[in-house]
């Protein structure tokens, strides 16, 4: 309920996608129902957009955010990291720097080490599988078109052609500012070799790949929006 409260009334995004993200397998069943747990990091991804033109203003509500999200899954860690990365980027570039901003980046870094002390083995830990490529290609067909974990994963070439094919649509589209280019390209590429390397146990984990896919094309439609008004500004004077 949290999270389509956020996309309807915050989000940019086109009604009809809204709906279809909405009612959609993710948030109805996945999320809704088996997997309950993800929705905190999803209900905070989505927090932390509806803020986002905010992020300098209260900087310190902004990175607060980010720092629960590094603390909720491993999935939404690497989101927060992307997120983290493109607030890192645009803090250096900034020209008026103030005490409260690096208060904010110092929250963000305290996040990611907390995150990284939460995750990493113990020594008597046993270890996970390590490196299976064929995660990837699962990972990408099981995010647009989630089946049943439990059941033998039938590999359906054009369903992976057809979810390559969005994420380069995405890539090429979001390109255009780099704050979403670095965003998409970094998330997607983490969550792609944490599957191969570590670990991706059907549509509850491919489905981060969707998120950050709604979350890059929310940040693509803000800073479109932001540029418009920028020139506007601009042509006025």
């Amino acid at each position: 309920t949290g999270v389509v409260f956020l996309i309807l009334h915050y989000s940019k995004i086109p009604w009809f996608l809204k709906f279809f993200f909405c009612f959609g397998y993710f948030l109805v069943f996945e999320y809704g129902i088996l997997a309950r747990n993800y929705s905190i990091g999803i209900f905070l991804t989505f927090l932390a957009l509806a803020f986002y033109s905010k992020r300098f203003e209260n900087s310190i509500f902004y990175t607060s955010i980010l720092f629960l999200l590094f603390s909720t899954n491993a999935y939404s860690a690497i989101v927060a990291s992307g997120l983290s990365l493109v607030y890192l980027i645009e803090f250096l570039k900034l020209k008026n720097k103030k005490q409260i901003h690096l208060v904010a980046v110092f929250i963000l870094i305290l996040g990611g080490l907390f995150f990284l002390y939460q995750v990493y083995p113990e020594p008597n830990s046993q270890k996970a599988s390590f490196l299976s490529w064929t995660r990837v290609p699962e990972s990408l067909f099981n995010s647009f078109f989630p089946e049943n974990p439990h059941l033998p994963l039938t590999v359906s070439y054009w369903k992976l052609l057809f979810s390559l094919f969005i994420i380069f649509l995405g890539g090429r589209l979001f390109t255009k500012y780099w704050q979403t280019s670095i965003f998409f390209i970094y998330t997607i590429s983490t969550l792609l070799i944490f599957f191969a390397f570590v670990y991706m146990n059907g549509p509850r984990h491919a489905g981060f790949l969707v998120i950050t896919v709604v979350s890059a094309y929310w940040l693509f439609l803000y800073y479109d929006q932001y540029t418009e008004k920028t020139n506007r500004k601009i042509s006025g004077l």
